[in-house]
């Protein structure tokens, strides 16, 4: 199943767990907001949504 992990730099859940998490997913992707917070699709909202509708248009592809 494909699958987005979406954290951020500055979230409340440490990056290295992000990338731990999305590595033991099989065919998951992960996106890192290097400015954004827990709250990133507020605080980076650019590169939150393209991150995300590029993922969700993969999927309908």
């Amino acid at each position: 199943m494909p699958t987005l992990v979406m954290g951020a730099r500055y979230d409340e859940m440490n990056p290295e767990s992000e990338r731990r998490e999305a590595a033991l997913i099989p065919a998951a992707r992960l996106f890192m907001s290097e400015t954004g917070s827990h709250l990133a699709m507020w605080d980076d909202q650019k590169a939150y949504f393209e991150a995300l509708l590029s993922f969700l248009n993969r999927q309908r592809a």
